[in-house]
């Protein structure tokens, strides 16, 4: 399983952001996801899906509301 420290690290790589910008994102993909691979995909996927995590093409930046993340959405299946 993943780090929080990793979370970060990958999050920042991804989605083009500095580590500070998505520290609470990685807070709440490991809480979610208990730091699993597997499960941090596809809650990746879910939140692209379900608009929670979004990429403006006028700025060329990934956008997320933390707060809705937070408050509407649950772990993934399986996770513990």
């Amino acid at each position: 399983n993943l780090s929080k420290e990793s979370l970060v690290e990958m999050l920042s790589e991804l989605l083009s952001r500095d580590t500070g910008d998505v520290d609470a994102l990685a807070e709440i993909c490991l809480q979610r996801t208990g730091g699993n691979v597997f499960f941090l995909k596809a809650f990746l996927s879910m939140l692209v899906d379900e608009h929670f995590l979004k990429f403006h093409v006028g700025s060329f930046q990934w956008d997320w509301n933390i707060l809705a993340i937070e408050t509407e959405t649950s772990a993934t299946p399986n996770v513990v």
